[in-house]
Parts: structure tokens; sequence; C-alpha cells
């Protein structure tokens, strides 16, 4: 069902909330796991953050694009073609490792207490900046690299919770595994698995 705002908003429409099913366990979860970041964790995650940009493969086909066209543009003498690629080629990398910088110094500076819990509903995760529940079905995948555990959530187009492995260590990585195994695979609005 719509409905409108005609004098203020004309185009705007609102929808009626649908509230899908989910367990019956949707309190917060309790603290089990804290962390506090230590001098150097801003550059480590900054670098390790980084290096997970450029590895992607949409990210690698543009940059050996652009770097081929650097050399074309140096081999047939086109110094301004070159110097642009060039500032493409370094300048980019090194203004996206400042963001990333600037972001981690909020997040990870040293003193910094992170925290997790987990309980049948989801994950607790709380940082200096925010405190969020990730429900088990949210959670696309886990991983775990160079000390960090990636959540991937599901639509988030690729993008990842990034936490230290001691909030998230085996013991809690094979509870959360099991709970999203365990999920339905699909649900209809009744509540019935199909």
């Amino acid at each position: 069902m719509y409905a409108t705002v005609p004098h203020i908003f004309p185009a705007i429409r609102y929808r009626e909330v649908i509230l899908l099913p989910t367990n019956d366990d949707v309190s917060v979860p309790a603290v089990q796991y804290t962390w506090t970041a230590q001098p150097g964790d801003v550059s480590r995650f900054s670098r390790l953050a980084l290096l997970r940009v450029f590895r992607r493969p949409k990210v690698i086909v543009y940059f050996a694009f652009v770097a081929v066209a650097l050399v074309v543009a140096v081999w047939s003498g086109e110094e301004e073609l070159a110097a642009l690629f060039g500032v493409i080629v370094v300048g980019f990398p090194l203004a996206l490792f400042v963001v990333i910088v600037r972001v981690n110094r909020t997040t990870v500076r040293p003193g910094a207490q992170w925290a997790t819990g987990f309980n049948s509903f989801g994950m607790l995760l709380e940082d200096p900046l925010a405190q969020i529940v990730i429900g088990h079905g949210s959670i696309a995948r886990i991983e775990v690299a160079h000390g960090l555990v990636y959540l991937y959530i599901h639509g988030g187009m690729g993008r990842a919770a990034r936490i230290p492995e001691s909030l998230c260590p085996p013991e809690a990585r094979a509870y959360l595994l099991s709970m999203v195994d365990a999920r339905p695979r699909s649900t209809s609005p009744g509540g019935s698995s199909t």
C-alpha cells in the first residue's frame, strides 16, 4: 500500500513495512571478547586494507590498463599523457592510503577499545564509533587473513566487517559458522522454510 504527502513531497511514496521472521532471541549479545589497539595498529590495518583493495580483479585490470597506457605514452613521446597516467598510477594509491589512514586513526588509534559477543541471533561488534549487531542471516562468509577476521555481509557489494582475530577466535568462528550454516536457506513471510 502506498501513501503520498502531496503538498510537501509529491514524488516520495511511503511503503508499508513488512517484518521478516527472525530468531526469538534478538537481544544484544553480551560482551565476550575485548581488544585494545596498540601503537602501530593504524599503519598495519591501513596497509592490509590497501592491499585488499588492490587485490580485486577489477582494480588489477584497471591499473594494468593505465600502466600500459603510461608505457605507450612514454614510448610515443607524449609527455602530458605520460604525466597524467603517472599521477594516476602513483597518486591514486597514495591518496587512497591517506584516506584509509585517516579513518583508521579514529577506530584503531592506540588505546581504542573494541568488543564482540555472540548469541543465537547474531554477533555484537563494538568499536570506538559504533555498536552494531550483525544477525546470522546477514553473514555470507568469514575469512581470516594476516591476523584479521573479515565478515562478509549479504548484499554488501563485497563489503566486510574487519576485526582483529582475538575478537573472533577459532571457537567463536566455529560457533558463528555453525549458526550461519544452521539457518534456513530461504524463508517465506509466513515463517515456514521452503
